[in-house]
């Protein structure tokens, strides 16, 4: 299967998923959250033992594509925010590890596509940040779901509410990065670390680990059509007047 915006590189036993446009920073476009929807919903080799998330370019992936925001009615901004939960599902029901791997930054709907993986590595000069309520809306794709879930209601508050930057040792500290590696080599020490730990274990343990897990994390599916339907709401009433001046602001 062919995909405009990713591109994947399978290897005996595993496989790396890459965002791949660069050029847009790896914005989650709509049509990038369809491939990705397209993409975990396909059937996997039985041999594949984990599955790795890189951006390619300068960085992760920025957040939405605020180009494509702003011709959004709010049926349609509603119907794209639950297109990346779905997306995001379709991710967490594979019946092995799933590793956001980010470099650069992660911002907006890359930080929430990293927070929705099984696992979040990062480089140490990482930076992530949530920024939507600076343009007046709401993160779309499970961030005012996952966020408290993983720091806590205060922090998600201040960290939603001020779209204040963190580093990737404050979100080590706050458990939303499980480990930190060095810029160099940053691919091949990830390998090396995960097929170190599975390679040991069964893959059906593995699987059945991942799926008790899931069961036990809070899952409220009315939160997240709250999301998308909050974040259509206040995209039309106040962040397309405040995208579109980013815009201008930019020329």
């Amino acid at each position: 299967m062919e995909f405009n915006t990713l591109e994947y590189q399978e290897f005996e036993d595993y496989g790396i998923l890459y965002l791949n446009k660069p050029e847009s920073l790896n914005a989650l476009s709509p049509e990038m959250i369809d491939d990705l929807l397209n993409f975990f919903s396909q059937p996997f080799k039985e041999q594949i033992r984990f599955l790795l998330i890189f951006g390619k370019g300068k960085c992760f992936g920025a957040g939405g594509d605020m180009k494509a925001m702003i011709s959004m009615d709010e049926v349609a901004a509603a119907e794209i925010s639950q297109k990346a939960h779905r997306a995001f599902q379709s991710m967490n029901n594979l019946p092995f590890p799933v590793i956001a791997c980010v470099h650069g930054f992660a911002v907006g709907g890359g930080l929430e596509l990293a927070m929705a993986c099984d696992m979040f590595f990062s480089t140490h000069d990482a930076w992530f940040s949530l920024p939507e309520l600076q343009f007046g809306m709401l993160p779309g794709g499970g961030g005012t779901v996952r966020f408290p879930q993983k720091v806590g209601y205060q922090n998600a508050f201040w960290y939603l509410l001020s779209g204040e930057k963190f580093t990737a040792e404050k979100a080590l500290a706050m458990g939303i990065v499980q480990k930190i590696f060095a810029p160099e080599k940053f691919s091949f020490q990830i390998v090396d670390t995960v097929k170190d730990i599975v390679s040991k274990i069964p893959s059906e343990s593995v699987g059945i680990l991942k799926q008790q897990l899931k069961e036990v994390e809070t899952y409220n599916p009315t939160s997240y059509t709250r999301e998308a339907q909050r974040f259509a709401y206040l995209l039309n009433k106040y962040a397309k007047t405040n995208i579109e001046q980013f815009f201008k602001n930019k020329k």
